[in-house]
This record gives C-alpha cells, structure tokens and sequence, in this order.
C-alpha cells in the first residue's frame, strides 16, 4: 500500500471519529446538564433582594438591592419567588437586578 493512499485512510479515519464525536455531543441531553429542581430561590425579604436555598428555605445571602426601587413586574415576582437552576442564572439575575 503506498504511503499516499495510507495518508487517504488515516484522514477519512480521523474525519470519522470526528463526527462521531459530534453527532454523540449533540444527543446528550440538555435536563442531564442541568439539575431537575431549583437550586436558589430568589425573593424580597423586608424590601431587599435576598437569596434563599431552594431545598430548606434558608437565607444564604442578602444583596443591598431595594426591591421598591425595582419596577412592578419584577417587584410582583420577587414576591412570588423566583426558582433559579444554575449559579449562571443566578449570576444573570443579580446583574439584572443591580447587585
């Protein structure tokens, strides 16, 4: 076999493996990287933006974040209790809100 058509295989071999790798990364599923429940609750504790363990209820952390100075939609759902599933949306949030 010539040193050519040894060079062919070897790239048609390692453009294989890489779309196998491809097709496999794109069916994992999006609910295995992420948790099934909430992780943190977002809520308003006596005017300020707070951050509650969403499994026991406890305060983790209160921001200096005026929740009266926030408009009424989110202020409503604050109240409510926001359910946040990864530190990237909580990070996104916290931005969001000023912290």
């Amino acid at each position: 076999m010539s040193v050519r058509k040894k060079w062919m295989l070897f790239l048609m071999a390692l453009c294989l493996a890489v779309t196998i790798a491809s097709v496999a990364s794109l069916a994992i599923p999006a609910a295995a990287k992420e948790p099934s429940g909430p992780v943190y609750v977002l809520r308003d504790n006596g005017g300020r933006l707070a951050l509650y363990d969403a499994e026991s209820g406890s305060l983790l952390r209160q921001y200096d974040v005026y929740t009266h100075l926030l408009p009424a939609v989110d202020v409503d759902m604050l109240r409510a209790g926001i359910d946040v599933y990864s530190d990237d949306q909580l990070q996104r949030l916290i931005e969001d809100y000023g912290a």
